[in-house]
């Protein structure tokens, strides 16, 4: 290859390209500032993957506790629900709305049992209570099976409407766990076989 006339010291680099007397060559690697800009950069994105993470970790822990609450309170419902429908008398509410339910069960054969005790199921202090009372009248707070009272706690109304003869309706309002200016009504409407 012939040398240009104008510049007659080019020589030849190591890529067999002419090395050009005021050409810088490039320099491999990284400057000081890119690296640092580089470092400053991976920490941002690692904090805030390490943010979002634990945050969709606490709304995800809050969403399966809320779930598990009203889970919770359907099971009590429906289990209240299969207490009322098999009783024999239904005392209270006689009709229209209360807070208060107290029925009888059949002995097994189907008879009315001849004791005088009634159970039932109290809205007292912002709970869902299930009682026991003798004649007397005195209402006292019992287990209802596996469960304490009061069964369900943190309500904000709650109430027991007969809406026939064989037909009761059991209405609560709690509020979200996650939310507690939201609420979430619960209904369940049952039929009295047995009256």
């Amino acid at each position: 290859m012939i040398r240009p006339a104008h510049l007659p010291h080019a020589d030849r680099g190591p890529t067999g390209r002419p090395s050009w007397p005021g050409r810088r060559r490039a320099r491999g690697g990284f400057e000081f500032w890119e690296m640092g800009l580089f470092v400053f950069f991976l920490a941002i994105a690692g904090g805030a993957s390490i943010f979002f993470f634990f945050l969709s970790s606490r709304d995800m822990k809050a969403a399966q506790a809320q779930a598990a609450t009203l889970q919770r309170i359907e099971q009590i419902l429906d289990l209240i629900g299969r207490d009322l429908e098999n009783a024999v008398t239904l005392s209270e509410p006689f009709t229209g709305a209360g807070k208060e339910c107290f029925f009888r069960r059949a002995t097994p054969s189907g008879s009315l049992p001849p004791s005088l005790v009634e159970e039932g199921f109290v809205f007292r202090d912002n709970a869902l209570l299930h009682v026991v009372r003798d004649a007397a009248g005195v209402p006292l707070a019992r287990p209802l099976g596996d469960l304490d009272n009061p069964l369900i706690a943190g309500l904000q109304a709650g109430s027991f409407e007969r809406l026939g003869p064989g037909l009761l309706q059991i209405s609560l309002k709690i509020a979200l766990p996650t939310d507690p200016e939201a609420s979430r009504v619960f209904t369940r409407t049952i039929f009295l076989r047995n009256l």
